[in-house]
């Protein structure tokens, strides 16, 4: 078997509102980890603390935005099938 078909059986295959969660979930912890370096950043660079703090700040409300599109996605739909 090639090393290309060993990737793609241990990479689950996502549709539809999993696959949103999923990136959604990424995505979050990609924000928080560009969060904490911003944090180490504000200490390590204070000439430049303001323009972190910024940086910060505007990710932290996309991450409350994320946090609240996957509250959006893992709440049961309010239709019923016929």
């Amino acid at each position: 078997m090639s090393d290309a078909n060993v990737l793609f059986d241990t990479i689950p295959v996502r549709f539809g509102r999993s696959a949103a969660v999923a990136a959604v979930e990424q995505r979050l912890c990609e924000l928080q980890a560009r969060v904490t370096l911003c944090n180490e950043l504000m200490l390590e660079e204070p000439e430049f603390r303001y323009e972190h703090e910024l940086e910060r700040d505007w990710l932290l409300r996309q991450i409350s935005e994320h946090q609240f599109d996957l509250c959006r996605l893992n709440q049961p739909s309010l239709r019923r099938s016929a």
